[in-house]
C-alpha cells in the first residue's frame, strides 16, 4: 500500500498517518490478510502449499506473513484439495490411454503447486 500511495503522489508523513490510523482501526491486518487468502487459494483455487506461497507472493504478501500462514494449514486439507482436482481430472481423461492420463494428471498436479510425494500418492492410489 505504500508504493500504491507513493505513486499517486501523496506525501510520505500523510501516509504513515493514514497507515497507523488504519492500523489502529483494525482495518488494515496484513496477517489476517494472508491467512484469509491462504485459505481461499486451497479451498476455492484448490492450490497445494507450493501454489498458494506463490498466490500470495504475487498478491503482495510478505515472505514471513506467507510462511505462517501456510503453516497453519492442515496436511488433510491439502490432500483433499489434490484429490479433487485429480478425480476432475481424471473425468476429462476418460478417453485417454494410460501414458498420456499420468502425464496430464501429473502435470496438471504439479502446476497448482502439490508436492511430489502427494502427487506420487495420489496417482499410486488413483490409477491402480
Amino acid at each position: 500500500m505504500l508504493n500504491r500511495l507513493r505513486g499517486k503522489g501523496f506525501d510520505t508523513a500523510r501516509i504513515d498517518d493514514t497507515i497507523h490510523f488504519l492500523e489502529s482501526a483494525r482495518l488494515i491486518d496484513d496477517s489476517a490478510l494472508a491467512d484469509d487468502l491462504a485459505k481461499y487459494a486451497l479451498e476455492k483455487k484448490h492450490l497445494g502449499k507450493r501454489g498458494i506461497g506463490m498466490y500470495l507472493a504475487r498478491r503482495g504478501i510478505d515472505r514471513e506473513l506467507a510462511d505462517r500462514a501456510l503453516s497453519l494449514l492442515a496436511e488433510d486439507t491439502e490432500e483433499e484439495a489434490a484429490r479433487a482436482i485429480a478425480l476432475k481430472k481424471l473425468r476429462t481423461l476418460q478417453d485417454c490411454q494410460g501414458d498420456v492420463v499420468k502425464r496430464r494428471l501429473l502435470d496438471t498436479l504439479r502446476r497448482r503447486g502439490f508436492s511430489g510425494a502427494l502427487i506420487r500418492k495420489l496417482m499410486k492410489e488413483l490409477l491402480s
